[in-house]
């Protein structure tokens, strides 16, 4: 199969608009696909958070062998990352993430408090396309806010949503980084929906997953 290969210009666009609002942002909440953890991570992110709090969320979870998302969960931690196995269309997603945004932003929360201020958290929540961002927010808004598709691309630009009078989640468009070096990774990608069909020939990838 040929190269997959998949870096529009939005992308790049969303780059550099993720790393402009950084400064207005307290913690970073990254979701991953669960069945697929290292493929659909972006090895950018490292880089371009650094210095942020930073939350995973194992998202489609339900779709995936439990004990090996313990073990993702457990790679994390030992990071210094929380992390958390969870459905954006299930239940119990809510208390899970708002818990975990919680403890991450609790050292600037309780800086703020101490002069007084309480502080309304505002959060990024990144990912590759398709992984599920859109449908967490609305999930946990308890509402339809942000724009939801089942396929890549939907989100174009930075969304804002108020999920509690203390909590803001900001919804980005899913990025994925300039050059897919690891092909067998590419094609994790592709069979999760995460790259556009028309750029790759659909029954060849159907004949490598089969």
């Amino acid at each position: 199969m040929p190269a997959i290969n998949w870096y529009p210009g939005h992308m790049a666009k969303t780059r550099r608009m993720l790393a402009e609002n950084l400064k207005v942002i307290d913690v970073v909440v990254e979701l991953l696909d669960a069945r697929a953890p290292l493929a659909s991570r972006n090895p950018d992110f490292d880089d371009l958070f650094t210095g942020k709090a930073r939350v995973v969320l194992l998202n489609k979870s339900d779709l995936a062998d439990p004990n090996v998302t313990k073990r993702w969960v457990d790679y994390f931690a030992r990071r210094g990352i929380a992390a958390a196995g969870v459905s954006a269309t299930g239940g119990g997603v809510k208390k899970t993430a708002v818990a975990l945004i919680e403890k991450a932003a609790k050292p600037k929360v309780d800086a703020m408090l101490q002069k007084g201020v309480k502080k309304t958290v505002r959060c990024m929540v990144v990912g590759i396309p398709n992984v599920g961002k859109s449908t967490f927010i609305n999930r946990i808004a308890g509402e339809n806010r942000a724009e939801t598709g089942d396929k890549p691309g939907v989100t174009r630009g930075k969304q804002w949503v108020r999920i509690t009078p203390y909590l803001e989640l900001m919804d980005t468009p899913g990025m994925l980084w300039p050059k897919l070096e690891n092909q067998a990774l590419a094609a994790h990608l592709a069979f999760l929906g995460s790259i556009r069909d028309e750029i790759m020939d659909s029954e060849e990838l159907a004949s490598d997953l089969l």
